[in-house]
């Protein structure tokens, strides 16, 4: 799955994203139907992951100890579960997308996990990783929901 680095900015590559071009041959065994799905879905993978590295180096750096102002200590601590936060749900969003890019290539892409029935084109446009049907992912929802 490579794709050309050419050491050139997006803007001279003229892509809005910042995403590199991906080779016709990462593409040659993606059905036709799922290429627009597959690309998009490397491109969130690309951000994701991105966003992610910069997550990790927020939360590898230790807490600055500037003074003992239990205020500024407390927000540092704050921002720093709220990276750490963050980096759990990003590392959920790759974990999402790459088994969705393993479904495409694998052939079980746009099939709902739950009933075996094809999920709608809306809904993969809309949440290209999704395992479930929109009907499913109610269902699901509905049960793992805690009763009052």
């Amino acid at each position: 799955m490579k794709r050309p680095m050419t050491g050139k900015s997006a803007r001279e590559r003229g892509n809005n994203n910042g995403v590199e071009p991906i080779d016709e041959s990462t593409l040659a065994g993606i059905p036709p139907e799922w290429r627009e799905y597959y690309v998009k879905l490397l491109a969130i993978r690309e951000r994701v992951m991105r966003e992610r590295n910069h997550e990790i180096q927020d939360v590898e750096e230790p807490l600055p100890r500037r003074n003992n102002n239990l205020a500024d200590l407390a927000t540092d601590e704050s921002d720093h579960e709220v990276a750490i936060a963050k980096l759990a749900a990003e590392e959920n969003a790759l974990y999402e997308v790459n088994e969705a890019i393993r479904r495409i290539e694998n052939g079980t892409y746009g099939v709902c996990e739950a009933t075996g029935k094809r999920i709608s084109g809306a809904r993969l446009s809309a949440v290209p990783w999704t395992r479930f049907s929109r009907s499913a992912e109610a269902q699901l929802e509905r049960e793992t929901r805690p009763h009052d």
